[in-house]
């Protein structure tokens, strides 16, 4: 069994990766990029702030589950990433051609495709015993190129009793 490798971040590391490379934010973390261009940092934080919080022991089982297991249409957590003792987020793969549905500028027909996958995705995540359950339009990238489907916010999901 694969361990996930954690990654061990100084104060003054995280604070000026939230000052300094802010990506998005959602309700209970927020997305900073990295020094590398295909990695990003999932940092949970207090309610309405951008102070960290711990991750909760739940989210780092399911976590610990997807890169530990190859599964298809989501995003692969890469690290666990830890601040004075306490895991609080985790660093996920990235690919800057990837935008959400929400920001995509997609054809009709592009839409309906991509709504397709995702159905294909989600049927494909159940037969995994796995329910993804925040299916919204900003969970759901699309690749520019490609115009592949990928879910993120992967540790939102029920995988088995997690």
């Amino acid at each position: 069994m694969k361990r996930l490798p954690n990654k061990k971040l100084t104060t003054q590391e995280l604070d000026l990766l939230i000052e300094d490379n802010l990506y998005d934010y959602g309700g209970e973390a927020i997305i900073c990029t990295t020094n590398n261009p295909h990695s990003v940092y999932k940092i949970f934080v207090y309610p309405g702030t951008n102070i960290p919080d711990r991750m909760s022991d739940n989210k780092l089982r399911k976590v610990s589950y997807y890169y530990q297991n190859d599964i298809t249409g989501l995003i692969k957590p890469l690290s666990t990433l830890e601040n004075n003792g306490d895991l609080i987020g985790y660093e996920t793969t990235f690919d800057s051609v990837n935008t959400s549905l929400l920001d995509s500028l997609l054809t009709p027909l592009e839409i309906f495709s991509c709504l397709n996958q995702s159905k294909d995705i989600l049927e494909y995540l159940a037969t995994k015993d796995i329910t993804y359950g925040d299916v919204t339009s900003d969970n759901l990238l699309v690749n520019a190129r490609t115009k592949k489907v990928t879910f993120c916010d992967i540790d939102n999901t029920r995988v088995g009793e997690y």
